[in-house]
């Protein structure tokens, strides 16, 4: 056998060896079952200095032996918790204290020896729910004409402020009565800075004494370009409204329209749909053709005109803004 042939073989042998390795690799890789199946629930919305506590659940050792826990906020590490046998008897819960404002991301991955670990993880928004606070833009002032709806909650997130526009008082902030209506992501630190989401029904009993729900004549009169009543305005840094060269953004008559979108009531669940996108609001009016709907006024980003519809009076929530 010659040098070359003599090499060549030598090399085919190892490479057929670290094959073998890396198959050996591979079955054991594939093998090894996966724990599986973990989740938490936490509030999308919290107010600062909130703490929540949250419970992972749905996962179970296949060998009934124990299972661990690893936590991160915002990447940094925290507490390992572990339990040994029976998970039903031990405290596998933690608590989060979030002091500042902003998107934090947590996330938990459950371990055991010889399984995959298996993770998961969920954003919270943590907010100030004040004037300026989760909500900036809005071109709204605390000098600017006020009042403060004194049926419930603190002050600071019941205070409305209000425009002259031809023979009436507008509302220049959504209604956040929380006695009525859902609030957004059913988390009500939101209530405030983007008001809460009606039925027809709720909307025409929910404004302050002396105030009441506009009719769609009177929507009607605010004009005919969106632009006038959208507020350049964000939410934690993100604005409302997407960019459309075709839309130009005044806030003229100074409502300070945000995109709140609107709520799907009508299920087991809400489901909320349109924020960044859509501002609804109810009317007074029902629809003449089917008194099952009442009437709306609403603004599309894409879109610099302002329209009209009707909808089912008690499985939809839109906002709402009061007039007198």
């Amino acid at each position: 056998m010659n040098m070359k042939l003599r090499n060549i073989l030598l090399l085919c042998i190892v490479v057929l060896g670290v094959a073998a390795v890396s198959c050996k690799k591979d079955e054991e890789t594939e093998s090894k079952p996966s724990l599986g199946g973990l989740y938490f629930d936490v509030i999308p919305y919290l107010r600062v200095g909130q703490s929540v506590t949250i419970t992972p659940t749905r996962v179970t050792h296949p060998d009934g032996k124990g299972v661990g826990y690893y936590w991160l906020l915002d990447s940094e590490a925290r507490d390992t918790v572990k339990y040994e046998s029976d998970p039903d008897t031990k405290d596998i819960s933690k608590t989060f204290t979030f002091a500042e404002e902003g998107v934090h991301a947590i996330y938990c991955a459950a371990f055991a020896d010889g399984y995959y670990n298996t993770t998961y993880s969920r954003t919270v928004r943590v907010v100030n729910p004040s004037l300026e606070g989760m909500v900036k833009g809005t071109g709204i002032s605390i000098e600017d004409p006020s009042f403060v709806d004194t049926r419930s909650g603190a002050a600071s997130e019941n205070t409305y402020y209000y425009t002259h526009i031809g023979s009436l008082y507008w509302m220049r902030n959504n209604l956040a009565y929380k006695d009525l209506g859902v609030a957004y992501e059913n988390a009500e630190v939101t209530s405030y800075p983007l008001g809460r989401y009606y039925s027809w029904t709720e909307a025409r009993t929910a404004c302050p004494a002396g105030w009441r729900l506009p009719t769609i004549a009177e929507w009607q009169s605010l004009g005919t370009v969106a632009g006038d009543l959208m507020a350049d305005a964000t939410i934690l840094g993100e604005k409302f409204w997407e960019f459309w060269p075709q839309v130009k953004i005044t806030n003229a008559i100074s409502l300070g329209v945000i995109s709140a979108g609107y709520a799907m009531t009508g299920g087991s669940t809400n489901v909320f749909k349109g924020m960044g996108t859509y501002a609804t609001f109810w009317a007074s009016d029902e629809n003449p053709g089917n008194t099952e709907q009442g009437q709306y006024m609403y603004i599309n980003a894409e879109d610099p005109a302002v329209h009209y519809g009707q909808a089912d009076k008690e499985s939809v929530g839109f906002s709402v803004r009061c007039v007198r």
